[in-house]
């Protein structure tokens, strides 16, 4: 089978499926992603726990699709119950637990609960560290997300030279138009925005705008996540037209794929009723 839309995987597909919702998922096809996703996990326990490491992968995969539309409660359930079998099966130290710590604290983040955004990122972050291989790239991409949430807590110091770590890290490893440098230079943008530096900051989430463009096509949810950063600068530049622009974007792919009131959509909304009134 290579659609989600009908019956379940066989147990010997599994590990192909909860590789193709992820696929699904880093394309911005959510709804397909999501029912995939369901379709493995009700195979997963018509099976029994016999195949946990995938279990916890889709539980993992469907938390990050709800985080992405909005649905922020389902995601936690996700999360957790994928926290509670990794540990259930591997209660020395489990190998997927950095990974979802760092999920939820980018849930948290989403929601606006900062300081306990910050407790499971620092956690994450300790667990991958603890580990014997650990991944120099995944914990990369954990202290680029810390960062994030450091410049939500007013902390841009702190921030600042981790992201700027962060990016030496991607550019010297992937080169210079690699999704996670993108993503970093996002993250370096929406820094600088707040500390006032509106053009630099322009010219990073530019940037960021172009590779991901590039890599991810103009429709993708990620990309208008970073148009909406922008149109907060050249409002404050007084480019109100490429403001309008950039929202206008931003709200046509987002009104697709995520829930209404998701936070993004939202703020969207709001600035370009802000501008137009």
């Amino acid at each position: 089978m290579t659609d989600g839309s009908v019956g379940l995987p066989g147990q010997a597909e599994l590990p192909q499926r909860a590789a193709q919702v992820k696929a699904w998922r880093e394309a911005g096809q959510y709804p397909r992603a999501e029912q995939a996703a369901r379709a493995a996990i009700a195979a997963v326990e018509a099976a029994g726990f016999g195949h946990a490491a995938e279990l916890v992968a889709l539980l993992n995969e469907l938390g990050m699709i709800g985080k992405y539309q909005g649905r922020f409660d389902e995601a936690e359930v996700c999360y957790r119950r994928a926290l509670a079998v990794c540990r259930w099966h591997h209660p020395p130290g489990c190998p997927q637990a950095p990974a979802i710590l760092h999920n939820l604290g980018g849930l948290d983040h989403a929601r606006g609960a900062f300081e306990s955004a910050l407790s499971h990122a620092r956690a994450g972050i300790a667990a991958r560290e603890a580990m014997i291989d650990a991944d120099p790239l995944e914990l990369a991409a954990d202290r680029g997300a810390l960062a994030a949430i450091l410049t939500d807590l007013g902390r841009h110091d702190e921030a600042l030279a981790m992201l700027e770590a962060v990016a030496a890290c991607y550019e010297r490893t992937y080169g210079t138009e690699h999704h996670e440098v993108a993503v970093t230079l996002h993250n370096l943008g929406s820094l600088q925005y707040r500390q006032g530096l509106v053009e630099a900051a322009g010219g990073n989430l530019h940037r960021a705008l172009k590779i991901k463009i590039g890599l991810l096509g103009p429709r993708h949810p990620d990309v208008a996540v970073t148009r909406y950063n922008l149109a907060c600068c050249c409002r404050a530049l007084g480019d109100t037209a490429a403001a309008l622009a950039h929202l206008q974007d931003a709200i046509g792919v987002l009104d697709q794929v995520v829930a209404h009131d998701q936070p993004t959509l939202a703020a969207c909304r709001r600035l370009l009723r802000e501008l137009t009134q």
